[in-house]
């Protein structure tokens, strides 16, 4: 039962701190991607492009590989915009390893670094901030079978999204990138 509430939590958290609406004014960072044939792009118009982050299913992401991928693609405000939505899919599927892909940066150490990861977390409010740490707190309790995913929590929650990060609520603290 203890579990169950938790869930509901995180999840009341995730979606207080990102709303639905309004939707990212521009999804791909530019033209070419937008008008793009190619697999990545052309799968995302497809699956994800136009839909509220609620609407996008768990089959979505498994057919796309999680939304960490398409980083290059898309505009930081439209990342942003579905990161619930997959944080929500990890830790109702137990497939954990999307959600925290998503919030951590994209590169092998998984080390802040780098103009995307700045404007990325230059962008996220302080309850953003949170609810991904509590996305993080909630992998690390539910992981135990899921040796990566606790690391990479654990990573996550002691260098990316540390607890002194917590922003005061007359400041906008963001980890330094």
């Amino acid at each position: 039962m203890h579990a169950m509430i938790t869930d509901i939590l995180l999840t009341q958290a995730i979606k207080e701190a990102f709303p639905v609406s309004p939707m990212p004014r521009s999804f791909f960072q530019s033209e070419e991607d937008s008008a793009s044939l190619l697999e990545l792009p052309s799968d995302l118009r497809g699956r994800v492009m136009g839909k509220k982050w609620h609407e996008v299913t768990h089959d979505d992401w498994a057919w796309l590989g999680g939304l960490s991928h398409f980083r290059d693609y898309m505009t930081t405000e439209a990342y942003i915009y579905y990161v619930p939505s997959v944080l929500l899919d990890s830790i109702h599927s137990n497939y954990f390893q999307h959600g925290v892909e998503v919030v951590l940066p994209d590169n092998q150490q998984h080390m802040p670094r780098g103009e995307w990861w700045k404007d990325f977390v230059g962008s996220l409010n302080g309850k953003q901030k949170e609810a991904i740490r509590l996305f993080l707190q909630r992998v690390r309790a539910l992981a135990t079978n899921d040796p990566s995913s606790l690391f990479w929590a654990e990573h996550g929650l002691s260098i990316i999204w540390p607890e002194s990060s917590r922003p005061s609520p007359s400041s906008n603290n963001s980890p330094r990138p």
